[in-house]
């Protein structure tokens, strides 16, 4: 494996990680919409 090669897999990595991540906080925010709308 090249260095070309270690660095798009890294960044296809990162990508997935930055994704994940973004998916986890829409669902924490969607989560904290609905019990806003239960305490009111």
């Amino acid at each position: 494996m090249n260095a070309n090669e270690d660095g798009n897999a890294l960044i296809k990595c990162l990508a997935n990680i930055f994704r994940c991540e973004q998916e986890r906080r829409l669902i924490d925010i969607r989560k904290h919409k609905n019990v806003y709308k239960l305490e009111q």
